[in-house]
């Protein structure tokens, strides 16, 4: 038996009842034009900072440790939906998301916890941070002309749905056969005496 299993881990952030019902009504929108899609569950939905990958169960409270430290310097703060994409472009789409207004406290923050968990034997991430929520993966051909005009008119969506940041955590990932179920490991909370 194994005394040091290792688990499946990320590191997020959790997002507001508000906006799964917004990611679940857009999914409902796009589901009769989009086919061959494996659509993600809103609920399970989260802002992912980091992908650890399979670590070790005694990796937990270092990871933890390094985590509380980077919150401690940061406030809390709010982020905002803003338009739909594709990964790596419309023209041949692999990934349905939904983007993020830019905000320089997300890139910090995101930035603080690669620098935080580097000492702990995990690489740095060279490409550049691009906050998104995963709408779904796909499995067909390039889009048609219409498909892809039609998403550029979402790029510019935006019901100023919002949620705030008080915390960052650090998940638990257990594959199974309906999908990944999610379980937090550790929260670290913001320091909220630095929100005034």
């Amino acid at each position: 038996m194994n005394d040091d299993p290792e688990i499946r881990t990320f590191i997020a952030l959790e997002l507001g009842s508000d906006v799964k019902r917004g990611l679940a009504l857009l999914q409902e929108s796009l589901k009769d034009r989009v086919h061959r899609a494996r659509w993600t569950k809103p609920d399970g939905t989260h802002l992912t900072l980091k992908f650890l990958g399979e670590v070790r169960s005694s990796s937990v409270a270092a990871i933890s440790t390094a985590l509380d430290r980077v919150a401690a310097q940061f406030h809390p703060f709010e982020l905002v939906l803003n338009g739909v994409g594709a990964f790596p472009r419309l023209s041949q789409p692999r990934v349905i998301w939904v983007g993020l207004k830019p905000n320089s406290e997300l890139l910090h923050l995101q930035s603080a916890v690669e620098k935080a968990i580097a000492p702990l034997g995990f690489p740095t991430e060279k490409r550049d941070f691009h906050g998104h929520l995963t709408l779904a993966r796909l499995e067909g051909d390039p889009w048609s002309e219409e498909l892809r005009n039609y998403f550029i008119k979402l790029r510019s969506l935006s019901d100023e749905i919002s949620f705030p940041v008080a915390e960052v955590a650090l998940f638990r990932s257990d594959l199974q056969p309906g999908g990944a179920v999610y379980s937090y490991l550790h929260k670290s909370p913001l320091d909220t005496d630095k929100s005034a």
